[in-house]
């Protein structure tokens, strides 16, 4: 059994983490995972970026071609560093400004019905790109493309931002614009889970439509409904709920305090906590030495 927990690393620097849950990771073995392939390397044994995902959930066709993400940006400079943010709402001139760059570069793009930008490659270059999700807060120099293909994805990064300028007029502008690549995976033509996922409680349309391509047995989350517990379960914990929200936390609480102690009696093989970062296996014998 999993739960994913999106806003894990969240509460663990914010020290809000649920005490069931500390208690838990501090007996688990913890592992890396692969930060922009995160959730294919949970569900299906593998890591695979977000832009796949997200063109599944779209209802495109799946396809062996590598995708790659190329999501408009503001870039914020201070004294001191560079810091991205996301755009939330990209007026139309600028979404075919910069699909007009993409293909003037020679690249196979996209663009999907609700704005997003996708390049399809024939196979992976070698290059490490950052997830979207892990530029708050830190200096866009430290989240930059790395790798022996590098060279090529930070040029095009640097020329995007003057035809974004020039799309919009902002010459004088204190806030840049550009672009960011980042989620750049493949999804198998025969759907395949990791061996022992049987079942899927999804809070995100990401991993609905997972479940769904997988043909394995899936749930949408809601309603103050909860699954029956089973080695077989890979449950998502919401990831927009309030960090206030003290109902919210209880219920994890409760399934979490529910899932430990099928563990303790062999009920259940093992138990694994994850983050985007990070995953969390406790066994039964842990949960006795731990005690």
């Amino acid at each position: 059994m999993l739960i994913y927990l999106p806003k894990l690393e969240h509460w663990l620097i914010q020290n809000r983490t649920p005490k069931v849950v500390s208690k838990a990771l501090r007996v688990g073995k913890v592992e890396p995972l692969d930060a922009d392939g995160h959730l294919g390397q949970l569900l299906l044994g593998y890591p695979t970026g977000q832009a796949p995902i997200d063109r599944l959930v779209m209802g495109a066709q799946v396809d062996e071609a590598h995708w790659l993400t190329a999501s408009l940006v503001h870039l914020v400079p201070d004294l001191n560093a560079v810091w991205v943010r996301p755009m939330e709402e990209c007026p139309a001139e600028l979404l075919s400004a910069a699909h007009t760059f993409l293909k003037q570069s020679g690249l196979d793009c996209e663009v999907a019905s609700n704005g997003q930008l996708f390049i399809r490659l024939e196979k992976a270059p070698a290059v490490r790109f950052e997830p979207l999700w892990r530029l708050a807060g830190v200096s866009m120099d430290e989240r930059m493309p790395v790798g022996a293909g590098a060279k090529y994805w930070i040029s095009l990064m640097s020329e995007s931002q003057i035809v974004m300028r020039q799309a919009l007029g902002q010459a004088q502008a204190s806030i840049g614009l550009g672009l960011w690549f980042w989620g750049m995976g493949a999804l198998s033509k025969r759907p395949q889970a990791d061996d022992w996922v049987r079942s899927v409680w999804a809070s995100s349309d990401a991993l609905e439509a997972l479940g769904h391509w997988l043909g394995v047995e899936t749930h949408r989350a809601g309603c103050g409904e909860t699954p029956a517990l089973s080695d077989g379960l890979f449950m998502e914990w919401p990831a927009d709920e309030s960090d206030n929200d003290s109902s919210e936390i209880d219920s994890l609480e409760r399934i979490v305090r529910r899932a430990l102690g099928q563990l303790r009696w062999g009920r259940l093989k093992r138990l694994r906590l994850a983050s985007q970062n990070r995953y969390w296996t406790i066994t039964p014998k842990q949960m006795w030495l731990g005690r």
